[in-house]
C-alpha cells in the first residue's frame, strides 16, 4: 500500500481525541513489541519514522540505527536527541556528553547497550506530543534538542546519584 502521512503530520492536522490517540499508540507500541520479540530495537523511533499507510496501518521506517538487543549502540547513525532516553547522555566534567561511542578508544563510562526501554521511551515521547500538542523538548529541524538547558534536564532525568548531587 502507498504511504500516507507520518505521525508528525497526523498530530498536527487531525487533532484526535484521547481515546483515538490511545488506540493509535497501542498499535505503535505493539509494532515495537514485535521487533523486540524478534530481538531487535529500532533505536530511532520518532514522529517522522512512523508512517500511516493508505489502508490505515502503521509502519516504522528508517532502520539505519536498529540494533540487536544487547548490542552496544555506536555512532553509525546520528540519533534524534529529542526522542532518545535519558541514559543516552552522561555528564562528564560538567559537560553533557553522549554515551554513544564515537571511536574504538576506551571511554570513562559504561557503553550504551540497546534494549526495549530505548524504543519504549521514544514512543512515549511521541505519545506525549499528542496529548498537549507540543513536544516534550523543543527541537531543531533534525529532531535534536535545541537548548543546552533542555539537554541538561534530560541528562539528569530520574533518580540517579548524579542528578541528586546536581540539585544540591
Amino acid at each position: 500500500p502507498a504511504a500516507g502521512r507520518n505521525l508528525a503530520v497526523v498530530g498536527l492536522q487531525e487533532r484526535a481525541g484521547l481515546p483515538a490517540i490511545r488506540a493509535m499508540f497501542h498499535e505503535l507500541f505493539c509494532c515495537c513489541d514485535h521487533l523486540h520479540v524478534m530481538g531487535l530495537s529500532h533505536c530511532d523511533v520518532k514522529l517522522l519514522n512512523w508512517v500511516r499507510l493508505s489502508d490505515g496501518t502503521w509502519r516504522l521506517t528508517d532502520f539505519d540505527a536498529a540494533r540487536r538487543i544487547g548490542e552496544e549502540l555506536d555512532d553509525t547513525k546520528e540519533l534524534s536527541t529529542a526522542f532518545t532516553p535519558p541514559e543516552t547522555f552522561i555528564i562528564l566534567e560538567n559537560k553533557i556528553t553522549s554515551r554513544v561511542r564515537t571511536t574504538d578508544q576506551e571511554a570513562p563510562y559504561e557503553p550504551l547497550v540497546v534494549g526495549p526501554p530505548f524504543d519504549i521511551w521514544s514512543n512515549t515521547v511521541c505519545f506525549y506530543s499528542f496529548v498537549p500538542h507540543k513536544p516534550l523538548f523543543p527541537s531543531d529541524d533534525r529532531d535534536n534538542i535545541a537548548s543546552k538547558q533542555d539537554r541538561m534536564q534530560l541528562a539528569t532525568w530520574g533518580p540517579r546519584p548524579l542528578s541528586e548531587a546536581l540539585m544540591d
